[in-house]
């Protein structure tokens, strides 16, 4: 598929400029190269009903998770839209909020169908006969196919939008429900050619930890954002990486108190179909073979997530004077 697309690096060092990327001297750096438009969509509930189950961190991981995506991963603070409880009554993570903000998140005329989005969610989750369902913090008893955010509406808007290179992400599970939450999210991201990152798999358990302070995959998950050492040859952080990673860590984080039930994230980010480039790291000067590996990688990854990684490298690629690869 993406042989299709061998055409020249020139095409992106073109749309990069009209991005606004000034030409300046690149040093090594924890700040990724990434084009400006980069957004995100970040949900954190934990105020419900006692008959649902509270939940201690779930907010304050969504809002950790939102500050290191614009320190960690060079997403500007506008782009990033933060419903968690204990902020304005605006920021009020209920069913309404999330659908209509959502919305005009996806109405931005800034927004870009090849921009990275990244869609995340810290709460509960419940499957149903009728589908898997988001639980905001006005769900008020257990009719969650009237109260809760069905999965299929979110992953509508985010197909209606065209957006093309997508990150879901959800830690969301509940104990004790007849169907599983994940199956149907799944599903509907393969459809939609979507990277998933489930906290759990689909029916399992996520745990949060006191010592943590947080739940064990959003811990992880940054920790992971964070960690040079998962970076390819190219310097380049992939989704699919990052998955794999968190995947290992909770898993074994988790073992040694829960045993057969240890917490293990599932993930639908895979080099050879689908994969989304997070952030590149310049490190010059650029090599030949980092600059192949790179290629390489973005070779087998379909043709949408082949052009946003095509594009992100060509700026790096540029910047450090790499015109002969460009």
């Amino acid at each position: 598929m993406c042989r299709a697309l061998r055409f020249s690096f020139n095409l992106f060092i073109f749309a990069t400029l009209a991005l606004g990327v000034a030409r300046g001297q690149v040093v090594a750096s924890e700040k990724p190269f990434v084009p400006s438009n980069r957004w995100a969509f970040v949900v954190g509930v934990s105020n419900y009903p006692a008959e649902i189950g509270r939940l201690r961190y779930t907010a304050k991981e969504a809002r950790e998770f939102s500050v290191d995506l614009q320190d960690k991963l060079g997403f500007e603070s506008d782009n990033v839209s933060l419903l968690a409880d204990g902020g304005t009554a605006k920021e009020a993570p209920t069913s309404e909020h999330i659908l209509s903000s959502l919305d005009s998140l996806l109405a931005d005329k800034r927004l870009d169908k090849g921009n990275l989005f990244v869609f995340y969610f810290s709460g509960h989750g419940v499957g149903t006969p009728k589908g898997d369902f988001l639980l905001p913090s006005d769900t008020k008893n257990e009719h969650f196919e009237d109260n809760g955010v069905p999965v299929g509406k979110v992953i509508e808007r985010i197909v209606n939008a065209g957006l093309k290179n997508v990150l879901f992400i959800a830690d969301a599970c509940r104990s004790g429900t007849q169907n599983n939450f994940g199956g149907q999210l799944i599903e509907l991201c393969r459809k939609a050619n979507i990277a998933v990152i489930l906290g759990c798999a689909p029916g399992k358990r996520s745990y949060e930890y006191p010592k943590l302070q947080q739940g064990a995959f959003t811990h992880f998950l940054i920790e992971a954002l964070n960690d040079p050492s998962l970076r390819d040859e190219s310097g380049t952080l992939w989704a699919s990486r990052v998955g794999q990673e968190v995947q290992k860590r909770v898993h074994d984080f988790t073992e040694p108190d829960h045993g057969d039930f240890a917490q293990v994230p599932a993930i639908w980010a895979e080099h050879t179909t689908l994969d989304i480039l997070l952030g590149t790291y310049p490190q010059p000067p650029i090599s030949d073979r980092a600059i192949e590996s790179f290629k390489n990688t973005a070779g087998k990854l379909n043709r949408a997530d082949f052009a946003a990684a095509m594009e992100n490298y060509a700026c790096e690629l540029s910047l450090n004077d790499r015109h002969d690869q460009c």
